[in-house]
């Protein structure tokens, strides 16, 4: 005699609470040391101290952001040498937008202390050390908001994580930086969503951070 067949349990695709209270403590926690990063100056230890604790944050959204699954096999996203390229061409050509944007808000009288306040203070003695933070910083939020944040929603992650990304950078008080973050998430996000790898998205800053920081800190 035949067994009857009962329907699967729908899968439950809420993330866990866990998750998103660590997620939501560390996005709070890494705004204060984000915002510690801009009222002290490059050159101070507590520069570098609050930019590592700040990295250690973003990494901390990351892996809660594990535990939320997105329901992609292996075979629907892209090989990770194409994220990769992907990736690269994205942060260069968000890359040349910003240099071209930055250039001239930093000509306009309203607008150029807003850039000259993140660009001014680097100079060719100090260049190495804020460049390496940069990367390691910028490298880590794309972990963070292309990855965890990004994994907590089911329904436009590229709106919902670009539009936290930006609330988060509001602690650094810069018009500009918010506005710059728009400019990067959802192109960055989007590259998330459509290959599948939070690498794309890592790729593309790292990239940008290189092109803007090479250029811009001679330019402005």
């Amino acid at each position: 005699m035949a067994h009857a067949q009962h329907p699967e349990a729908p899968v439950d695709r809420r993330p866990p609470w866990a998750a998103v209270a660590v997620i939501a403590l560390c996005l709070l926690i890494g705004a204060g040391f984000l915002y510690g990063t801009f009222v002290v100056g490059y050159d101070t230890a507590l520069f570098f101290q609050f930019s590592f604790v700040l990295a250690a944050c973003w990494v901390a959204v990351y892996i809660a952001g594990l535990a939320v699954r997105d329901g992609r096999t292996s075979a629907e996203r892209a090989s990770l040498g194409r994220a990769i390229g992907l990736g690269a061409l994205g942060g260069f050509a968000v890359g040349i937008v910003s240099i071209i944007g930055a250039w001239v808000l930093s000509l306009l009288p309203w607008t150029a202390d807003l850039i000259v306040g993140v660009l001014g203070p680097i100079r060719a003695e100090n260049f190495t050390p804020v460049f390496i933070t940069a990367l390691l910083v910028g490298a880590t939020e794309e972990l963070a908001f292309r990855g965890g944040v990004f994994a907590l929603f089911r329904r436009r992650p590229v709106l919902w994580s670009t539009v936290i990304y930006a609330i988060i950078t509001c602690a650094t008080i810069n018009p500009a930086l918010v506005v710059a973050t728009v400019v990067l998430g959802v192109p960055f996000a989007w590259l998330r969503a459509w290959t599948g790898r939070v690498v794309a998205a890592v790729t593309a800053h790292v990239v940008w951070t290189t092109v803007t920081l090479t250029v811009l800190s001679v330019l402005v």
